[in-house]
């Protein structure tokens, strides 16, 4: 959680101030001021911090196997305890299937940081 709110506030911080009076200005409530402007030039920031948290999430391996039966279930335990278990074609599937989820993430990511570049030399 703190290096999403690191980068968030980060990403806000670049925000003016002006652009948001102005939009107050014009008759922009909240909402709009958000969804219109706030949540546009955030894009970059969200898309980094999903990408982190996503793959956080997926490699997680050593702190719910540290924390033993009383951790939440998370994938990189879960395979070696069905690998353990001699269910080796289970485990294979599930590593599969966790490989075709991270490239598929991954290929999102790459193609949102392509589109930004694109339209930031336009």
């Amino acid at each position: 959680i703190p290096i999403t709110v690191l980068i968030l506030t980060a990403g806000l911080s670049q925000i003016s101030d002006g652009l948001l009076e102005t939009a107050r200005d014009v008759g922009a409530n909240r909402w709009q001021v958000f969804w219109q402007i706030i949540l546009p030039l955030l894009k970059r920031p969200v898309l980094i911090v999903l990408s982190l948290n996503f793959l956080g999430i997926f490699g997680a391996f050593t702190i719910p196997y540290l924390l033993g039966p009383a951790s939440p279930e998370m994938m990189g335990p879960y395979m070696q305890r069905t690998f353990n278990n001699n269910l080796p074609s289970q485990a294979q599937v599930q590593a599969v299937i966790t490989f075709i989820i991270s490239a598929l993430v991954s290929i999102f990511y790459v193609r949102a940081v392509v589109s930004q570049r694109l339209e930031e030399e336009r």
